[in-house]
């Protein structure tokens, strides 16, 4: 994945951020039922009517009438009413649309700054590996040449201290990369029991 994707799947995987996506649904949701009420509504109505004939020529006639129609209402302005409720609830929309972004620029900003950590940490581990191995041969090479006399004990211990510190690098630089990796996998919510051993063995093999 690029770095676009990954935020993205950071951004879907902060709770937070699913929390206000619904209060924003939840939040348009009253604004349109608020501004609903200036509108007319259109209703089904069905009745049905029963009479029995009670003149000496109809006796025991009963009279079933059923009756089907539409009732269009249009309510009037109210007072202000229907405009307050609109005002209101417009207002909690945009505090909770503001919030939400707040939170996504803050989410979007921490998965940014752990993207550009866990590939400058990566780019570090690999430098430092070439400098431990230099450090090696630069350690066999001034033992060589105590033996042969050109190099003095010193030289010897210098180079030692050099590779001792270029290590302690490496491993500082190791245990940083698997912090934020775990941390950045952690806000991406892909953190399985395979990332924790992959990082249990990256720490194994820092040890000085």
């Amino acid at each position: 994945r690029n770095q676009q994707e990954w935020l993205q799947r950071i951004e879907d995987a902060n709770p937070d951020v699913q929390a206000l996506r619904k209060q924003l649904e939840a939040a348009q949701a009253s604004v349109a039922q608020a501004r609903s009420g200036h509108l007319p509504t259109l209703d089904f109505v069905a009745a049905r009517q029963y009479q029995e004939s009670d003149t000496n020529t109809t006796i025991g006639v009963a009279y079933h009438t059923n009756y089907y129609g539409v009732q269009l209402n249009v309510p009037l302005f109210s007072g202000g009413y229907v405009v307050a409720q609109t005002s209101q609830a417009l207002a909690h929309e945009e505090r909770v649309r503001q919030t939400l972004e707040s939170n996504r620029r803050k989410t979007q900003a921490e998965g940014t700054r752990l993207f550009l950590a866990v590939e400058q940490g990566i780019e570090q581990v690999d430098a430092l590996i070439q400098a431990v191995a230099s450090a090696e041969q630069a350690v066999v090479g001034e033992k060589k040449g105590v033996q042969a006399g050109t190099r003095t004990f010193v030289d010897a211990l210098d180079a030692e201290r050099r590779l001792y510190e270029v290590k302690r690098d490496h491993a500082v630089a190791v245990y940083t990369l698997a912090n934020n990796r775990l941390k950045f996998l952690a806000l991406s919510g892909v953190v399985d029991l395979e990332t924790v051993e992959t990082v249990s063995v990256w720490l194994s093999a820092a040890r000085l």
